[in-house]
């Protein structure tokens, strides 16, 4: 029986992360994080909950990654600091993200449990032996899983995109899906994050053709902004400088450790002549300027983001300046990346988004180029992953479609667990919540009483009521309410007014051992009274803080 569990990444877009057991022995494919919605309450990604899955993956022998994006590798510092010390495999690429990644979290000695893969090779964790098939996708170095246990052979993509013309590495094959689908397979999961696109896009050679005609036909400068990981899309920028004679510079910290393992693997080299510091920008006339910089999809401190708002140290927004957004806009960023666009439409830019100018390549597979794997391998079952679940009932209508047994196809997202043989399966629960939200470099995570509370402050705003008293006369000498974030400030001066009254009233009361006052401390009674006079007013209820200083 081979056991699948989901730790993210089904049901959801980001935090890939599935293990896959067989005879004792149990694998992670891929350790990712996500993005969160909750970054104004300083939440800024999440990862799984490794200590809640541990029950579930106490056979887990290793940690293969298919490549390298944050959703595919961000959580695996979180793993470490969980227990969880068996070896990773990655390609080179990623490779030399995770290390630096170990770095950043202080986290040493890694050397002889982080280890690389190539094509061609096998590796082995217990009875299970996958084979990693490489794979375009937009990012290089990405492979697809073929994995083989003693109870039938199981086959994960991994993020792909169907690229038979790439800018760098090898056109994708279809043939090592086909050979594993004469042998049989048993299960097949596959990328579902472009299920509902019906027609295939631009592949990397046109979106970069499309990126020369804009860069080419401006006549100032031009500021090209994607995601940084996308090497071959930062390739083809610079291949267009040199045909245009421009210089390139990053801004962006995320670009640094991308550069590094690009670096590492030698895939820029022949166009470093082309790339400048930003100090260099000075001595070069605008239209002698590409700039490839961060922020495509508005995050509030990019490089993007603080040119908009007025607040780089090198870079102002002038007229005749081209922005061109070569990048998908991802769901849930449409408002903020829009407000961008307008500020930077409103200083003078030229800006260039959208598919209509052909500009950017996704990199995961439309319908087609999930039919086509489909029929390549022709599974027993078929479970769709990575995506929301739309995204999953999309591609299991396209494999219904081409004739499949809508009775072997499997749902099991996050929450659930699957039991695998090869003529039955059993969908089982695992961890309702299995969701570890992260604060900054934070080893353990923020709690749900703390977000709940951030949210509350946020929401409702709190207030001080301030007592200053006496020691030896027992007299109070001060008091004092001060609001924060309660309303603006001449609402706030009759919130001060009202609050001041409240705290007044309650101390008389409290000195005549007025009913309930005579129950409470005097702390207690000002904080009740208080907040009570402040809802009256704002309808909200928002968090007193009372606090007595005797002098």
């Amino acid at each position: 029986m081979i056991k699948i569990i989901p730790l993210g990444g089904i049901g959801e877009i980001g935090m890939n992360c599935l293990y896959i057991e067989s005879n004792g022995s149990g694998v992670l494919v891929d350790c990712g994080m996500m993005f969160s919605d909750l970054e104004h309450f300083g939440v800024d990604f999440v990862v799984p909950k490794f200590e809640e899955f541990a029950p579930f993956i106490k056979n887990l022998k290793a940690i293969a990654i298919t490549h390298g994006h944050e959703d595919h590798i961000g959580a695996l510092p979180f793993a470490r600091f969980s227990g969880i010390e068996v070896p990773i495999y990655a390609p080179r690429f990623a490779t030399a993200l995770i290390r630096k990644k170990f770095l950043e979290y202080g986290i040493k000695n890694q050397k002889e449990k982080l280890l690389t893969y190539g094509p061609g090779e096998t590796i082995q964790v217990g009875e299970i032996y996958i084979r990693p098939v490489p794979v375009t996708h937009s990012i290089v170095d990405a492979y697809a899983f073929i994995i083989d246990t003693p109870d039938g052979t199981i086959i994960h993509t991994g993020d792909f995109v169907i690229d038979r013309d790439p800018v760098i590495g090898d056109p994708f094959n279809i043939d090592p899906f086909k050979e594993a689908g004469d042998r049989g397979v048993l299960a097949l999961l596959s990328d579902s994050t472009n299920s509902e696109v019906l027609e295939k896009g631009l592949n990397e050679k046109e979106a970069a053709a499309g990126l020369k005609k804009e860069i080419c036909d401006s006549e100032g400068r031009v500021i090209v902004t994607l995601f940084s990981s996308n090497i071959s899309r930062i390739r083809s920028v610079l291949e267009i400088a040199k045909l245009s004679d421009r210089k390139v510079c990053f801004l962006g910290r995320s670009f640094e450790n991308y550069l590094d393992a690009a670096g590492e693997l030698n895939l820029l080299d022949d166009l470093d002549d082309w790339i400048v510091d930003s100090e260099e920008l000075k001595f070069l006339p605008d239209k002698k300027q590409i700039l490839i910089v961060t922020g495509s999809q508005a995050e509030g401190r990019s490089t993007l983001a603080r040119i908009a708002n007025g607040d780089h140290k090198h870079i102002k927004i002038q007229k005749g300046d081209r922005i061109l957004f070569s990048s998908k806009m991802i769901p849930g960023n449409e408002v903020a990346i829009g407000r961008l666009v307008n500020k930077l439409l409103i200083l003078g830019a030229d800006v260039v988004s959208g598919r209509n100018f052909r500009i950017h390549a996704s990199g995961h597979a439309c319908s087609n180029d999930l039919k086509e794997v489909l029929e390549a391998v022709r599974p027993k079952y078929f479970m769709p992953v990575h995506g929301e679940y739309k995204h999953l009932v999309a591609h299991a209508k396209i494999s219904q479609s081409l004739g499949r047994d809508e009775n072997r196809i499997i749902f099991c997202p996050n929450g659930k667990g699957l039991n695998l043989e090869k003529d039955r399966f059993e969908v089982f629960e695992t961890i309702e919540d299995g969701k570890q939200p992260i604060e900054g470099s934070s080893a353990t995570g923020l709690s749900k009483e703390l977000i709940k509370l951030r949210r509350k402050l946020a929401e409702d705003g709190f207030g001080v009521a301030l007592l200053i008293k006496s020691k030896k006369s027992n007299k109070i000498l001060h008091r004092e309410f001060i609001p924060y974030a309660l309303g603006d400030s001449e609402f706030e001066f009759e919130i001060i007014e009202r609050a001041n009254a409240a705290i007044e009233t309650a101390l008389v009361r409290s000195k005549r051992g007025e009913p309930p006052y005579h129950r409470q401390t005097l702390n207690e009674s000002i904080r009740i009274d208080t907040r009570k006079c402040v809802s009256s007013l704002k309808s909200k209820k928002p968090t007193v803080i009372p606090i007595v200083i005797e002098v």
